[in-house]
């Protein structure tokens, strides 16, 4: 018998299918690219560790370590990004709480004490040209309603977003007014709405250093009818909810016995 001359060329797997790209692998960079969500960089950067475990137990039948190479390193970068912008938002966040809210409790601290001086030094805007008269019917009108003012919340996550919260129904018909910034605020009688009117010309003029950041027109307390003891009263720099503010019209109205000026009857 002879041998057959072609014994042994088929031994083995003679087509040997080329080794599959990691499903996971793909996964991984494509979740990474997707940048604009937070999260996604970090579970690519997951994915991608996965897809290398497994190409590496594949016995080469998985391929695509570059690409889990490249989602993880993307992943973990779009990661440091997002961690870093959350950081700077919540220091930021904390910075202009400090400086808003900080102020404005400084500013409402020196009026409830009388120090107009103090409380001038602490604003911008055409606030700082109020008289001590001025000063005093707001604090008596607010006093008359609320009694003492007692502090405005400075930290926003613990303390300001709570006070929010409480006070969103006194909240609600100002809703929408571009030069309104409503403010919670703590009187003898509880959580109170505080308005800080912007200057809708932003006449700043010469503002002291540690100043609220916003020119400030006027600066109102919501008072339990809906309407609002005002420190400036100006006419027209921003109307309540019912358009006439805290106080009365300056309009008369016409004595329905008085006859007309038209000559009619």
């Amino acid at each position: 018998m002879t041998q057959n001359p072609y014994a042994g060329e088929f031994d083995g797997d003679v087509y040997e299918a080329p080794p599959r790209t990691s499903v996971l692998a793909v996964t991984s960079l494509v979740l990474s690219l997707i940048c604009c969500i937070p999260g996604l960089g970090l579970l690519g950067s997951l994915f991608g560790v996965g897809a290398i475990i497994g190409i590496g137990n594949s016995r080469g039948r998985v391929g695509g370590r570059g690409v889990a190479v490249a989602g993880i390193t993307i992943g973990l970068l779009v990661t440091i990004a997002w961690i870093g912008l959350a950081v700077a938002v919540y220091r930021g966040i904390g910075t202009v709480s400090k400086l808003m809210y900080g102020n404005t409790n400084a500013f409402m601290a020196s009026v409830e004490n009388g120090d107009f001086d103090k409380a001038r030094a602490i604003v911008s805007g055409p606030v700082v040209s109020a008289s001590d008269e001025q000063f005093e019917a707001f604090r008596d009108k607010y006093r008359a309603a609320y009694g003492s003012f007692v502090s405005v919340p400075t930290k926003f996550w613990s303390e300001v977003l709570p006070a929010y919260i409480e006070i969103k129904p006194q909240m609600q018909p100002y809703s929408g007014r571009q030069n309104i910034v409503p403010v919670p605020a703590e009187f003898d009688s509880g959580r109170v709405l505080l308005l800080l009117i912007v200057d809708p010309q932003g006449n700043a003029g010469k503002a002291p250093q540690n100043a609220l950041s916003i020119p400030l027109a006027d600066i109102w307390v919501v008072l339990p009818d809906g309407t609002e003891a005002r420190l400036m009263d100006i006419p027209g720099a921003a109307a309540g909810p019912g358009e006439g503010g805290g106080e009365a019209s300056d309009r008369a109205e016409p004595d329905e016995d008085e006859p007309n000026d038209d000559g009619g009857p």
